[in-house]
């Protein structure tokens, strides 16, 4: 019924609760942010055609319908009210009476959340003046032709050419140009989206 049983010293460490103040605390709401919880039920609720409840049920359905289990990304909120990211695997089992027992384990992965989201932002902005690169240019191409086929609608595609530019790097050197190319992308910044 998703009363914590057990909750190791890993879990007082990762947020800041001690095992005192869980055992006998019904989950999922003390750390789990609630509107993840409701999304993920909607998810589930589609993907397994079986109504899952935004609550407890909402952990333990995918494991409970396939008795493999079910791995999945939550925001924690820890008693401070600082967030992590944690991967929560959820496994389910039989008791010697052959009740259902869940067993989650979390594991911390803000560290490599972060890490992924700063190697997306790498891959899609130019490091020095962190305007979308080529390849984000592509993509936003290609979604726009999409979206304006689909919708028989026209499309604009604006090129903005600094004149002069090369005389400035050779000139006063490529710091220079760079300063120069900073100093445009910020205006540009400033006035578009």
């Amino acid at each position: 019924d998703g009363v914590i049983t057990l909750f190791s010293p890993g879990a007082e460490a990762m947020l800041g609760y001690s095992a005192e103040e869980m055992v006998g605390k019904q989950t999922p709401l003390i750390y789990h942010d609630f509107e993840e919880v409701r999304r993920r039920a909607r998810e589930l609720s589609e993907e397994l055609g079986l109504a899952v409840e935004p609550g407890f049920q909402t952990f333990i359905a995918k494991a409970q319908a396939t008795g493999l289990p079910d791995e999945h990304e939550w925001t924690y909120v820890r008693k401070d009210g600082s967030s992590l990211t944690v991967l929560l695997t959820v496994s389910v089992f039989s008791d010697t009476q052959g009740e259902p027992r869940y067993c989650g384990v979390s594991t911390d992965i803000t560290r490599r959340s972060q890490v992924a989201a700063e190697m997306s932002r790498l891959a899609h902005l130019d490091p020095l003046t962190q305007l979308p690169n080529r390849r984000l240019l592509h993509d936003r191409i290609r979604m726009a032709v999409t979206q304006a086929r689909r919708e028989n609608t026209f499309l604009a595609l604006l090129m903005i050419d600094l004149d002069r530019f090369k005389p400035v790097n050779d000139h006063y050197g490529h710091s220079a140009g760079d300063r120069l190319l900073s100093a445009a992308a910020e205006r540009l910044q400033s006035c578009l989206r």
